[in-house]
């Protein structure tokens, strides 16, 4: 009788249909949850929003296709541009017509200079401060 129980084959599963597979998909969620690599936190009294900066190159401006917008009357179309090179954060300005400010020096047209944490950016009159 044991030799007749070692000859059985095992049970194999069967797979699953192809309808049932694609059904309900699992969705990784790797690309949800990550964190933004900077952020410029608003602290003006216009009101706007803090700018998340996710890209490697990000403008900033007025203008609505910029990734970061100021909807201020002083904030040119393309004011200034942030640009991410390895860990480090470098800001520049795009000819603006009231000028960008990093840590109160005003930075020249297509110069950059680096950001550091908790430092003061002004984009015109429009105050943030880098985290």
């Amino acid at each position: 009788m044991k030799n007749a129980q070692k000859e059985q084959e095992p049970f194999v599963f069967e797979p699953e249909e192809e309808e049932h597979k694609s059904a309900n998909p699992t969705v990784l969620l790797a690309g949800i949850s990550q964190k933004p690599e900077g952020i410029l936190r608003y602290e003006g009294t216009g009101g706007y929003s803090d700018l998340v900066i996710e890209k490697d190159n990000y403008v900033i401006g007025s203008a609505a296709e910029c990734d970061g917008r100021i909807p201020s009357a002083t904030v040119s179309r393309r004011h200034a541009k942030i640009s991410k090179k390895g860990a480090v954060f470098f800001i520049e300005d795009l000819n603006s017509s009231n000028g960008t400010r990093v840590g109160g020096e005003l930075l020249n047209y297509k110069t950059g200079m680096s950001l550091q944490k908790n430092e003061v950016v002004m984009f015109a009159d429009e105050k943030f401060r880098f985290i």
